[in-house]
């Protein structure tokens, strides 16, 4: 067994996880593919979340109940309610 130095094994961590996409090159081809299909696999499941949240929106606006408008005089009167209670 090797033993290595705190240093070295910080240097070996940097040359594995390259932080700037230039780096890339360094990386093995595969761990290149894994990435991208993880991200676009994350996009996937976002668009289904974003799927299921609509369907439910779209069922729960079966349940909104129609209000009949108020006519003008109706109105006039509760605006005249409002100011009389807050003055």
């Amino acid at each position: 067994m090797i033993k290595r130095s705190p240093e070295q094994l910080v240097s070996e961590s940097f040359v594995r996880r390259p932080r700037h996409p230039a780096d890339s090159a360094r990386q093995p081809f595969s761990e290149t593919i894994e990435r991208k299909s993880a991200a676009i696999q994350g996009i996937n499941d976002a668009y289904f979340v974003i799927i299921g949240i609509g369907v439910i929106a779209l069922l729960l606006s079966f349940f909104i109940k129609r209000v009949p408008q108020a006519s003008e005089e109706e109105s006039e009167a509760a605006f005249k309610k409002v100011k009389v209670a807050e003055a």
